[in-house]
């Protein structure tokens, strides 16, 4: 595997690859103001965006993958079924499907835009400006390896009973939940 070796731990060169892709910045309203690396955007307070998916199967369970063990933030957590950062000079829709295709395997997807929305990710440095899209899929699932350590369709009552545990969850993935499930959150609908 290459990599750096930092503080006596491997780490992974993809890492230093994802950490250096460009990010539009953009002000709360969503406008684009300037473009930075991946890592200065998160090490500024400075805004970006993002996209979610909640991923539905037929029988209306959704899809939380479990973060990697290697994520630079809330490793080991549940998450939505795809997040992702949205590129410099890429649209929201073209995030939410090569999200899609590089986290789950899904091509050709045409998820439901059912949310914009504003919102702190759980560290002072860290504010992104984002979508929330559904979807309901029920073909073959192929996740990404290297993010994601495992993938799980569960009832919607029991991932609401889950939000009990909050350390369990990425920060992002807790508020968006709660939103969706019509609990206090700190979603700011756009």
């Amino acid at each position: 595997m290459r990599g750096a070796v930092k503080e006596g731990l491997l780490i992974p060169f993809w890492v230093f690859v994802m950490l250096a892709e460009e990010l539009d910045v953009v002000d709360e309203n969503d406008n684009v103001i300037g473009k930075d690396t991946r890592f200065n955007v998160h090490h500024s307070k400075s805004w970006h965006r993002g996209i979610h998916v909640m991923l539905f199967n037929e029988k209306g369970e959704m899809l939380l993958q479990l973060r990697g063990p290697d994520r630079d933030k809330n490793p080991n957590c549940y998450d939505l079924s795809v997040s992702e950062h949205v590129r410099s000079g890429e649209t929201y829709e073209q995030a939410v499907k090569r999200g899609l295709h590089e986290e789950l395997g899904i091509a050709d997807a045409k998820p439901e835009k059912i949310l914009h929305f504003s919102m702190n990710y759980g560290d002072p440095y860290d504010n992104m400006v984002g979508v929330l899209y559904r979807m309901t899929y029920d073909g073959r699932l192929t996740k990404d390896r290297h993010e994601i350590a495992s993938i799980q369709f569960l009832p919607l009552e029991k991932i609401k009973g889950m939000l009990d545990q909050k350390e369990k969850f990425a920060f992002w993935a807790y508020e968006i939940l709660r939103f969706y499930f019509g609990m206090e959150s700190k979603v700011k609908e756009i």
